[in-house]
């Protein structure tokens, strides 16, 4: 896709790609700076309920300071075409660092926890509800600066009316399993799940069809992966009891 949106924003390359959206990198030709444009595809652009959802993330993400959250720049919604303008984390999300590197090192995985921690506990503190913590969402950046929660595609306010939970299997909490609509203890439960994962390269419920991961979470219990130190295994298993 080429092109100038909004009079301002050049599209460079596609960084990622989504059911509903595509982030690509871009330039500010007002700023000269790199950024990045998540744009809702043309059919769910069309879909009132996904842009909908779309508005409700901007207007969560504008509301948002701290170093540990991507931060929305500006918003462009023009007949067809609906976007999210927001700072570029140059760096790999940790999925993709965990598929081409292996487990993180115990004081680098350490390290993660505890600044999306910090992360969480700040949006928790705003009424907020990340909904999706997942490696995916996860940007460490190239420059060592703080690791980035991304992708607020399914936050929720407290007391915002239930809808349809969008939850990645292997990070979803047994209660909202149950039926329940996510919580802050379930951005918790997914993080001890990100921890595991961190460690040992995978989390510990992967493997067959959605149904089976999910039935994992509510009867199964993760067991310390071998080589785990005790001290990141006791934060994990206390995130995953909470």
């Amino acid at each position: 896709m080429d092109g100038q949106l909004d009079g301002r924003y050049r599209l460079v390359a596609e960084i990622a790609r989504g059911a509903i959206g595509v982030v690509w990198r871009a330039m500010d030709s007002v700023t000269g700076e790199p950024v990045a444009v998540k744009l809702l595809r043309p059919e769910a652009a069309a879909a009132s309920d996904l842009v909908t959802g779309f508005l409700a993330e901007a207007e969560i993400l504008a509301g948002l300071d701290h170093p540990g959250i991507v931060r929305v720049r500006n918003l462009i919604a023009t007949e067809g075409v609906m976007g999210l303008v927001m700072d570029l984390v140059p760096g790999a999300d940790l999925r993709r660092r965990l598929r081409t590197g292996g487990p993180l090192p115990a004081a680098l995985a350490a390290g993660v926890a505890a600044q999306v921690a910090d992360a969480l506990d700040y949006i928790h503190a705003m009424g907020i509800t990340h909904g999706d913590v997942k490696p995916g969402n996860l940007l460490l950046p190239d420059d060592g600066g703080p690791v980035r929660l991304a992708d607020f595609g399914v936050a929720r306010r407290t007391g915002q009316p239930a809808g349809p939970t969008l939850a990645t299997p292997e990070y979803v909490a047994p209660e909202v399993v149950a039926g329940d609509q996510p919580s802050p203890a379930a951005d918790v439960y997914a993080l001890g799940i990100v921890i595991y994962e961190l460690l040992s390269g995978r989390s510990p419920y992967r493997g067959g069809p959605p149904s089976d991961v999910l039935r994992r979470h509510a009867g199964c219990v993760p067991v310390p992966p071998a080589g785990m130190p005790t001290p990141l295994w006791d934060i994990a298993d206390a995130c995953i009891q909470l």
